[in-house]
Formats: structure tokens, sequence, C-alpha cells
């Protein structure tokens, strides 16, 4: 069957290929004896617009772009997941590209017009000049991690807070000696949790910890943990910067016979769902990755509404998350509890 093109019913109506535009688009006004010639040629020949070429010329896509650097550590996923669904529900398609270089692969998307906004992901170690260009291009904010772009927003959980809140727990838990398998530290949210837990320490008349930097992934923390046991001082307590490095921690430690929460306690931070299911389950702090996601792009499609709402200097919104309490650490009693702020998870015995 011959595919009808926007030529044939220019040519039964008798107009130009412009007028047939300026008909189906409305971007000018034509006599309404050409609108009904128009409109009458579409409906007799079951002409259909293409959609992708009609996106293009549009204003705006209804469509924004999430990118990242990878998909292994499985916080993103939640993150993203929730992003779609918050923007879906707004009337908005979501784009999303994982790409060893997100700012360039961001703006690909943008400079061909894809996308009318976008999140950036884990884009705190691309570096500057890329970035101010695709801040020109289309409205931006972030995700999780700091990016070094002039003016963009940053979503993300408060590090430093929830670091202070595990740092307490493993305190009143009865830790004495402690370790930080840290996050790279050039990243923000790696800076933050350990700043946060050097702070608690202090307050607490604790200066000595030692600290180790792993690179988020179950390896690092099961490597950097063997080297934290291979030192002068084994600690007692830990706290890992992220949950993925918690567990591998307490792998090595079960390979090495230590117990765990007797011999030694371990916490760690995102709130993965994996931590629910190791043995004994993972006392963490929780992102509250649906609250991120829904603030993240209510304010992007705000910026895409009135880009001149984008702000000065870069703003980072933190928000709370919740300390959840486990088997890997010791039981505290219910007035504890509440001081911390914490929600105890801890599953009973099998049957």
């Amino acid at each position: 069957m011959k595919i009808v093109t926007v030529r044939d019913v220019a040519k039964l109506a008798g107009v130009s290929l412009a007028t047939v535009s300026r008909v189906l688009n409305g971007t000018a006004a034509v006599s309404e004896g050409v609108r009904t010639r128009v409109l009458a040629a579409v409906d007799d020949l079951g002409y259909v617009p293409s959609l992708s070429a009609r996106s293009l010329r549009a204003t705006r896509t209804e469509t924004i772009g999430v990118v990242l650097p990878d998909l292994r550590n499985p916080f993103f996923p939640t993150l993203i997941s929730e992003a779609i669904q918050a923007a879906n529900e707004l009337g908005h398609s979501v784009i999303t590209a994982a790409s060893v270089r997100p700012v360039e692969e961001a703006l690909w998307l943008a400079k061909r017009r894809a996308i009318d906004g976008l999140v950036l992901v884990d884009a705190d170690r691309t570096g500057g000049a890329p970035s101010e260009e695709l801040a020109s291009l289309v409205p931006v904010v972030a995700f999780d991690r700091v990016p070094r772009v002039s003016g963009v927003e940053t979503y993300q959980v408060d590090n430093y807070l929830g670091a202070r809140r595990v740092t307490a727990l493993l305190l009143r838990s009865g830790g004495r000696r402690f370790a930080h398998i840290a996050g790279p530290l050039e990243l923000d949210v790696s800076a933050d949790r350990l700043r946060g837990m050097r702070d608690e320490l202090a307050a607490n008349g604790v200066d000595d910890v030692q600290i180790v930097e792993g690179d988020f992934s179950e390896e690092s923390g099961e490597r950097q943990f063997g080297a934290l046991l291979a030192s002068s001082t084994a600690p007692d307590a830990v706290f890992a910067g992220n949950d993925l490095m918690a567990i591998g921690a307490m792998r090595e430690a079960a390979q090495q016979g230590l117990r765990i929460p007797e011999d030694l306690q371990v916490a760690g931070f995102d709130g993965l769902v994996l931590g629910e299911y190791v043995t004994p389950g993972l006392t963490t702090y929780e992102q509250p990755a649906a609250e991120i996601a829904r603030a993240a792009v209510n304010r992007l499609l705000e910026l895409i509404a009135a880009p001149q709402a984008r702000a000065s200097a870069p703003e980072v919104h933190r928000i709370e998350g919740t300390l959840v309490a486990r088997g890997s650490t010791r039981v505290l009693d219910e007035h504890d509890m509440h001081e911390l702020g914490a929600v105890s998870a801890r599953r009973g015995p099998r049957p």
C-alpha cells in the first residue's frame, strides 16, 4: 500500500506544502476555505502526520532525559524507576541513557532536540566546560551527586546527617574501635559521609578512626576490610559508605571466622533491598528514592516551563532518610532507638 505523504495532500487540495504545514501545525492563519480543503484532503487520503517529524518542529517534546555513567550500583535503577513514574504521571516520557561519558551523551540528546530537560546522575567527575554548554541548551537538575555545572540544582539524601546517625547507633551499640570504608573521596557524597562519621565520633570523645577508600563495589568492601583486619588494631565497628561495600565487608568477616554482630558490627548506607536478604540483615541509612526523584522531576518541569527561574548559584536540596536497624548491629532498647530516630527491621528466625 502506497504511503500517503504531505505532498499528496497538497496536490489534492491544490495548495503548497507550506500551506498544508500551516494548517496541520496551526503556525499561521489561513482562510477558512483553504483550511477546509486541506482537512478534506487529509480525510480523503487517510494521511497521518509523522509524530517524530512533528516533535522536531514543536516547541516541546514532552520528554525528559536521565543520563548516568552505568547501572552497576543497584541504587541508581531504583532512583531512575521512581523518576520515570513521576514523569509519566505528569504526562512526560523519559529517555534513559547510560554512558561512560554521561555529559557527552546528554549533549547529544540536547543538540538533537530530543529532550526538553535533563536529569544528570553521577556527573561529578565529568568536568566543567562541556557541562556549561549543556546547561545553556536545556534545563538541568541533578540526582545524588553534585555536578560541576553553574546554577544546577541537586537533589540528594542528607549524607552528613545520615552518617552521623549511623555512627551514633554504632556508638550506642558498644562500638569501640571504629573504621570507615569510604566511597571515592573525590565525590561529594563520600566526603559528606566521612565528615559526618568523624564529627559524631568527635562529639562523643572518639578521635581515632581508621579510613580506607573503596569504589562502592562489593569487591572493594571485601578487599578493604581485609586490609583493616591486617592492621595492628582491627575494628569492632565498621561503617561502609554504601550497602554494597558493607556486604563485601561482611563476606570477608565471615571468611575470617568473625561473628556479626558479636565480634563485629557493620552498617551501610543506601537502603538497598538486598540488605534485607543477607544474613544477618544489614543495618543501613535508607535513602528516600521516591521523594528525591519526585522533587527533582517536579523542579525540572518547572524549569522547562519557566527557564528564567534557574538558580544563579548551585543549590543542594538535602532530604532526610531513615536509619534502619537490622541484625548486623546489636539490639538497642526502645529508648535508644527513639532517640536515634531509628526503625527496627530485624527478621525473626525462620520456622
